[in-house]
C-alpha cells in the first residue's frame, strides 16, 4: 500500500511518492502500534497550511520518534508565529498529539527545541531536526543551503493578523477569480430622482491578481479588475442597502489595487500602497471568515466596523509586534495623490492608530483611532451620515473611536462584533459645529458547518446614524429621527474545489434611520469561480 497525494508550488513538501507504508496491522514483534494512512494524510496536511520553507523538500517519517518531530514542529511554530488555526486543524493536532503521546513525552523541552529552530537559521537542517552544520550528503533526507539571515517561519498564506510574516514563493504568481451575482430587491424605494426602477438584475465582476516576491518575505499585489454589477443602494436609496462586492467599470479593465510589503525584522513589516488601499491593512478588523465581498458577508457593512473605511487611496504604514500577544499598527492613506494642488498630505486623508490584543486564535481585540479630513463618507450609514452638514462644509475633519472583538464559542462558531464612534466638526463653518455619528453590530459564524469550506453568517447592527448633531437645518437638529436595523443571513456552499455560491438575505428596517420609509428586502445569489 503506497500514500499517493498532490503537491503545490507554495507547498512542496513532498516531491515524489513515499515509500510503502507500515502495513496497518499491527507487528506482533513490535510494541508501537503502526502508523496509518490517516495519520500521514492529517500530518501532510497541517505541514501544507503551518511550516515553511515553502520549496522545502524531504522524506517522510519512517518510524513513531520521526513522526512525532514533525507533530512537535508544528504545534511550536503555530504557537511562535501566533499563526491562526482553523477547527478541523485544531481537532487534527489534539487527534495526533493523542495518538502519538508516547513518543512527544520523550522530546526535548521547549528551550532544547527553541535552540534548534535557532540552528536552523545559522546552518543546514531538514524538517526532521537532524542537522548539518557543514556540507553533508544524505540518501533518506534532502537539506537546504545555510542560510545569511533568519528565516520566517510562517505558512506562505494572506495573514488575517497584518503582523504575521509570511513566506511567500519567489518569483511571480497569476490568480484570479470570476464573480457572478444576481440580486432581487423588495420593498418601495426612498423617493429620490436618482432611483433606478430594476428590481431584479444581475452581473458580475473580474478580477486577476499578479504576486511577486523578489526575496520570500516580501510582495508586490498588482490587481487590476473590471466589473459590471447592480448598484442596489440606487434603487433602494439608500446606502445602507449597499452590497460588499458591487462597482462598475464601465466595460474598462482598470488598475484596483498597487501595493507593496515587506518585512525589516521579524517583528516589523512596513507597507507602502500607491492604490486601492485600505486602513484595515493597518489593523485587524476582527470579523474573520465574514470580511471577504466575494466569499464572506453580502453587505458593505457587515464587512468591517464602517470607520475604517474613513481612508483609502495611496499612502503608506507599519505593523509592529510589541509582544507575542500585542500588536501596534500605524497607517495614512490620502486620496488625489496626483494632484499637484493637493499631492499626499493637502488633501483628503484618513490615519489610523490600532493596538490588537490576540492572546490566541481563539480570541481577539482591538482598539483603534482614525483622524480624518473629509472622508467621512463610508457609503454604509445615512444620508446625513454620510453628510452631517448638508453639503453646506467643504472642510470636515474628523476624530472616530473603535473597538472590535471576536471569539470562537463552539469548535466551529464565532461570535464578535464592533462599535464605532465618530465625531465630526465643519472647521469653515460659523460656530464649527461638530455632529456625533454612532454604529455597532454583532456578528455570527458558523465554520464547516455542513462540510469543508461551507459558512453560515448573521449579522445584526445599526448602520452609521447621526445621534446628536449642533448643526440646524430648518430651524431644526440635522439629526437622524429614528433607528434602522440590519438584518442579514447567507449561507455559502461549495459546488467544486475552486467554486462556491452564496445565497444571502439583507433587511433594512427604517430605512435611512427614518420610520416613513418602507422597510427593504435585498435577496442576493453570488457564485465565485477561482483559479
Amino acid at each position: 500500500m503506497t500514500f499517493n497525494h498532490s503537491t503545490t508550488a507554495d507547498t512542496g513538501l513532498f516531491t515524489s511518492t513515499p515509500p510503502p507504508l507500515v502495513s496497518t496491522k499491527k507487528d506482533p514483534r513490535s510494541s508501537n502500534p503502526p502508523i496509518t494512512t490517516g495519520q500521514y494524510s492529517l500530518l501532510l496536511r497541517l505541514q501544507q497550511r503551518y511550516t515553511s520553507p515553502p520549496n522545502f523538500t524531504t522524506k517522510p517519517p519512517n518510524n513513531r520518534s520521526e513522526f512525532a518531530i514533525a507533530i512537535q514542529s508544528i504545534v511550536d511554530r503555530i504557537e511562535d508565529s501566533q499563526l491562526a488555526i482553523s477547527p478541523p486543524d485544531l481537532a487534527a493536532i489534539e487527534e495526533l498529539k493523542i495518538a502519538f503521546a508516547p513518543e512527544l513525552a520523550t522530546l526535548p523541552n521547549r528551550e532544547t527545541r527553541k535552540k534548534s529552530a535557532d540552528l536552523f537559521a545559522n546552518s543546514q537542517i531538514d524538517i526532521w531536526g537532524q542537522s548539518c552544520v557543514s556540507n553533508c550528503v544524505s540518501n533518506n533526507h534532502r537539506t537546504i543551503s545555510p542560510a545569511p539571515a533568519k528565516i520566517s517561519n510562517t505558512q506562505p498564506a494572506e495573514p488575517s493578523n497584518p503582523t504575521r510574516k509570511t513566506t511567500y514563493p519567489i518569483g511571480t504568481k497569476l490568480s484570479g477569480e470570476v464573480l457572478l451575482s444576481g440580486v432581487a430587491i423588495g420593498g418601495n424605494p426612498i423617493p429620490d430622482d436618482d432611483n433606478n426602477d430594476r428590481r431584479v438584475a444581475a452581473g458580475y465582476r473580474a478580477r486577476l491578481n499578479i504576486n511577486t516576491s523578489f526575496t520570500g518575505f516580501d510582495r508586490l499585489r498588482v490587481r487590476f479588475q473590471k466589473s459590471d454589477l447592480p448598484a442596489v443602494n440606487r434603487v433602494t436609496g439608500s446606502d445602507m442597502s449597499r452590497l460588499s462586492y458591487q462597482g462598475n467599470t464601465r466595460g474598462r479593465f482598470v488598475l484596483n489595487r498597487l501595493e507593496y510589503r515587506f518585512p525589516i525584522d521579524n517583528k516589523t513589516e512596513i507597507f507602502a500602497t500607491a492604490k486601492g488601499g485600505n486602513l484595515a491593512t493597518f489593523g485587524d478588523s476582527l470579523n474573520p471568515h465574514l470580511d471577504s465581498g466575494s466569499e464572506g458577508t453580502i453587505s458593505r457593512f457587515g464587512v468591517r466596523n464602517p470607520i475604517y473605511r474613513q481612508g483609502r487611496g495611496a499612502g503608506f504604514g507599519i505593523t509592529h509586534k510589541l509582544g507575542s500577544s500585542v500588536t501596534l499598527g500605524l497607517g495614512y492613506l490620502a486620496d488625489d495623490i496626483d494632484r499637484l494642488e493637493t499631492g499626499l498630505f493637502g488633501g483628503a486623508y484618513g490615519a489610523i492608530a490600532q493596538i490588537t490584543y490576540k492572546p490566541n486564535p481563539q480570541f481577539g481585540i482591538g482598539v483603534n483611532y482614525i483622524k480624518s479630513f473629509n472622508r467621512l463618507d463610508t457609503n454604509t450609514g445615512s444620508d446625513r451620515a454620510n453628510d452631517p452638514f448638508d453639503d453646506n462644509s467643504n472642510a470636515i475633519a474628523a476624530d472616530a473611536f473603535g473597538v472590535q472583538s471576536s471569539v470562537q464559542i463552539a469548535p466551529n462558531v464565532y461570535l464578535g462584533g464592533w462599535a464605532g464612534l465618530t465625531r465630526a466638526q465643519a472647521i469653515d463653518l460659523p460656530g464649527n459645529p461638530t455632529a456625533n455619528i454612532f454604529n455597532w453590530a454583532a456578528t455570527l459564524s458558523f465554520v464547516d458547518i455542513s462540510g469543508k469550506d461551507s459558512l453560515a453568517g448573521i449579522i445584526i447592527g445599526q448602520p452609521p446614524k447621526v445621534t446628536s448633531n449642533q448643526f440646524t437645518a430648518n430651524g431644526a437638529s440635522y439629526s437622524d429621527p429614528d433607528t434602522s436595523l440590519h438584518l442579514e443571513a447567507f449561507y455559502r456552499w461549495p459546488i467544486a474545489e475552486n467554486i462556491a455560491t452564496t445565497a444571502g438575505i439583507l433587511i433594512i428596517t427604517n430605512p435611512d434611520h427614518n420610520a416613513a420609509n418602507d422597510t427593504t428586502y435585498v435577496g442576493v445569489i453570488r457564485t465565485l469561480l477561482e483559479f
